[in-house]
């Protein structure tokens, strides 16, 4: 029987110390690239940090503002006599007293008849033609039928 021995590995070649200290200098100089571009990373990270949290006291600070502003305007135009007004696209406008009552008086005739609205006189014009309706609806049903 023969006897198999394991390979044995190549020996690492001998270098001349020259190329031994060329080589360390250039794992040298990754590790410094390496190193400062995690310095420069880390700065980056830093600045956004800053610059967000500089975003977020601006954007605090216009709410505030924002807040004082509307408040100020409501109070001018209400010791002016404005009164709020929203149109029919959902804007808000102040308008002086007398245009207000002008709109909410137009408003009022462009508006459909609110069966609802403790108006009486509505309610019962309405009944009145419905029922009317079914009245005849119902005698042209009966003529049909026979």
């Amino acid at each position: 029987m023969s006897t198999r021995t394991a390979p044995t590995p190549d020996p690492i070649p001998e270098t001349p110390p020259d190329d031994l200290s060329e080589f360390a200098r250039s794992v040298r100089n990754e590790l410094e690239e390496q190193h400062e571009a995690r310095l420069r990373q880390l700065a980056n990270q830093r600045e956004r940090a800053r610059s967000h949290r500089n975003s977020l006291e601006e954007a605090a600070r216009n709410t505030a503002l924002n807040k004082v502003r509307e408040q100020v305007r409501e109070s001018f135009y209400k010791e002016k006599g404005y009164q709020r007004y929203v149109d029919s696209t959902g804007r808000e406008s102040w308008i002086p007293a007398e245009e207000f009552e002008h709109r909410m008086k137009r408003r009022g005739r462009k508006r459909r008849i609110n069966l609802w609205d403790g108006s009486g006189e509505a309610r019962w014009k309405s009944f009145a033609l419905y029922g009317g309706l079914f009245l005849v609806a119902a005698i042209m049903g009966a003529l049909i039928a026979r």
